[in-house]
C-alpha cells in the first residue's frame, strides 16, 4: 500500500494541511509523516486480522480433521498454529508492507515421540516440511492409511478469504481512524 494509492481528505486552514483526527501538518513532509504513522498502524491491524483468519483455517482444516492417538497435539505456541507470525513491517517514506511468516523452528520437535518428526525417516525433524506435508497429504505410511494422509489444505481457503476481505480490512482500518479511504484502481 503506498501513499499514491490512497486518497486522503485534506482541508486547508490558514496555509496548513489538516487531516481528520491527526493534527496539523505545516508542509507535505509533515503530512506524509502523519499519514505513515496511521498507515503503519493500519497495516498492523490488517495483518493481525489476517493472522487470525489463517489460524482459524489451520484449526478447521488441520486440527479438526481427526485426533492422533500416538502423540499429543502441540497447537499453540509450539505446533503449526504457533509457527505463523506477523513479520516486521517494512517502511519507507511512501509505503508500508508486512508479511505473515511461517517459522517452523518455533514448533517443538521430538522425533522419538513422533512430534513433528519420526525416528523412522530421514530427516528425523520435519518441521520445515510439515506445512507442505499437511496441505498436500504427503504423510508416510508409518501409521497406515487414515485422515492424516489426506490433504488438509488450509492455505487455499485462507487465500480466498484474504481476497474477499483484504480490501475491507484496510478500509475498516482507515475508517476507524477517521480517514476517508478510496481505493484507486
Amino acid at each position: 500500500m503506498t501513499i499514491e494509492n490512497i486518497q486522503v481528505q485534506r482541508k486547508n486552514i490558514r496555509g496548513q494541511i489538516w487531516i481528520d483526527n491527526m493534527g496539523i501538518a505545516k508542509n507535505d513532509n509533515e503530512l506524509t509523516t502523519m499519514i505513515m504513522i496511521d498507515l503503519n498502524s493500519i497495516i498492523e491491524e490488517v495483518m493481525g486480522k489476517l493472522l487470525i483468519d489463517l489460524k482459524e483455517f489451520i484449526e478447521s482444516e488441520v486440527y479438526s480433521a481427526g485426533s492422533p492417538e500416538t502423540y499429543d497435539r502441540q497447537r499453540e505456541p509450539k505446533g503449526l498454529l504457533g509457527s505463523f507470525e506477523i513479520g516486521d513491517a517494512e517502511k519507507n517514506k511512501k509505503s508500508v508492507s508486512s508479511t505473515i511468516k511461517h517459522e517452523p523452528e518455533l514448533m517443538n520437535s521430538s522425533p522419538e515421540d513422533y512430534i513433528h518428526g519420526s525416528p523412522d525417516y530421514e530427516p528425523n525433524d520435519i518441521r520445515q516440511f510439515l506445512a507442505e506435508i499437511i496441505i498436500e497429504g504427503k504423510s508416510g505410511l508409518r501409521w497406515g492409511n487414515g485422515w492424516w494422509r489426506s490433504p488438509r489444505d488450509f492455505w487455499q481457503p485462507f487465500i480466498k478469504v484474504f481476497k474477499m476481505n483484504g480490501d475491507k480490512y484496510i478500509q475498516d482500518g482507515f475508517k476507524s481512524r477517521g480517514i476517508k479511504y478510496t481505493k484507486i484502481k
